[in-house]
């Protein structure tokens, strides 16, 4: 059976690929120029910025897809990269691609995005194309802010701020390190949460994690019943657990067992608002907005790039 939010696919011919020069610790531009290689050879114009400053990315961006000649915004670079050229891309139609250079590559993970430029770049050209849910987080000062993977704040959020500063080791390795680092701090948090609009709840929590698709952290399994495609949010929250507890239920984590820890509670809605205590709201892998914050799903409003 067709589905009805399938977009009819079209050739791509002229591609604005951005790039992010220091994703992946520096590994990013190597893997454009590998990809930009492998698109000129299949007759693809691909016009490509580098830049360090997001507001420049921003604003190229914009003027991207306002282009009528350019028929797909990619981008080279980490999960953040892809944050920052979201905002600027949801709502529009504009084909999305990626090839991943990052040290997460979560959004990739979800969509069989190859890890390999060239096999990214592949995709580009002969991939399926489809329209899939974002989060939208709204502050009370006006601000708002797209996401693509999952939003959190707790020991989760503080992991990926520790991971962000480590230089060495590279990959996955930072998140186990950051993870150590944060686990020796572990603190309960105040939470205050509501879930479509009913009742208001009051309750310590280690972590909050508020997605649309399923993996943080390079692969962790954190909302394994998340959906890009249903028009609702993946929600899982942890009690408090003291040290010994909570590193003895790490391995859960990490083997994809999350249900079998009974302190995480999963939810699904169209709506959450959340303040954490002290914390700001993560989401892509970066520190975006302070709480508290209203988050929402809107549905099939990214046209992404994948595999079939």
């Amino acid at each position: 059976m067709t589905d009805p939010h399938s977009r009819p696919q079209s050739p791509i011919r002229r591609i604005a690929l951005i790039t992010n020069p220091v994703a992946g610790l520096g590994s990013s531009m190597d893997a454009a120029r590998r990809a930009t290689e492998f698109l000129a050879n299949r007759g693809i114009d691909v016009v490509s910025i580098a830049s360090y400053l997001p507001l420049t990315t921003s604003l190229r961006t914009r003027e991207f897809v306002a282009d009528p000649t350019i028929d797909a915004i990619v981008v080279c670079g980490g999960d953040g990269l892809i944050n920052l050229a979201l905002q600027e891309v949801v709502g529009t139609g504009k084909l999305f691609g990626v090839i991943p250079a990052g040290t997460g590559n979560d959004l990739a993970r979800e969509y069989s995005i190859p890890f390999d430029p060239r096999a990214a770049a592949s995709l580009i050209v002969d991939g399926h194309h489809d329209s899939v849910d974002v989060g939208l987080m709204s502050h009370a000062n006006g601000e708002e802010r797209y996401f693509a993977t999952i939003m959190c704040a707790g020991v989760d959020s503080m992991i990926n701020d520790r991971a962000n500063q480590i230089r060495w080791p590279k990959g996955n390795s930072r998140y186990l390190l950051a993870l150590g680092i944060e686990f020796a701090r572990l603190r309960p948090l105040r939470t205050t949460i509501r879930i479509d609009g009913k009742g208001t709840h009051h309750v310590p929590t280690i972590l909050n994690a508020i997605a649309i698709t399923k993996t943080y952290g390079g692969g962790i399994m954190m909302c394994p019943h998340a959906d890009p495609r249903d028009g609702l949010l993946s929600i899982s929250l942890v009690e408090t657990l003291n040290r010994l507890e909570a590193i003895s239920k790490v391995p859960k984590v990490f083997l994809h067992r999350l249900e079998e820890v009974p302190e995480v509670h999963m939810y699904r809605a169209h709506s959450v608002d959340i303040e954490v205590s002290g914390l700001d709201a993560f989401a892509d892998g970066e520190r975006l907005m302070p709480m508290p914050l209203h988050i929402e799903c809107v549905p099939r409003a990214l046209n992404l790039i994948m595999a079939r």
